[in-house]
């Protein structure tokens, strides 16, 4: 069988607490003799929630291409390491990975929201009528009529 219909596209995203301990993931997966095909550029973030007791950290994407059946020695290698708080495997179609290329890592802008406009039509009808004290007496008569 051809080797290179035995690999698998995936992508790892990773928590790291220094900067330069971007490299120890990029070591494991050249250990496990992985075809690197796309690297995120690392940013730092706030976390929402304190991970080992860090309140920020850096986090980078690598898209690769290995063998399905060393994925799981390769994750269970990578969570073990204590300069990386957080990883996550997944597989990726070769559609996600040639379309996406070029654009992970960056943040997608949105369009803007169209605000609602609103007619006078629209606040009359929400407007609440206001009503003095002798019509409401007039209409508290008449129902009680």
């Amino acid at each position: 069988m051809d080797m290179e219909k035995e690999l698998k596209n995936y992508e790892i995203g990773f928590l790291f607490i220094e900067e330069t301990d971007e490299r120890e993931v990029g070591d494991a997966l050249k250990g496990y003799k992985a075809q690197i095909l796309h690297e995120g550029i690392a940013k730092k973030i706030k976390l929402a929630y304190p991970i080992k007791k860090q309140t920020s950290a850096y986090f980078a994407f690598i898209q690769f291409s290995l063998d399905p059946e060393l994925v799981k020695p390769l994750s269970d290698q990578i969570k073990l390491n204590k300069k990386v708080l957080r990883a996550l495997i997944f597989s990726i179609p070769d559609k996600q990975l040639t379309k996406n290329k070029e654009t992970r890592g960056e943040k997608a802008e949105r369009p803007p929201r169209e605000k609602r406009k609103l007619t006078e039509e629209v606040v009359k009808k929400n407007k609440p009528e206001i009503v003095d004290n002798e019509l409401l007496e007039k209409k508290l008569e008449e129902i009680l009529k």
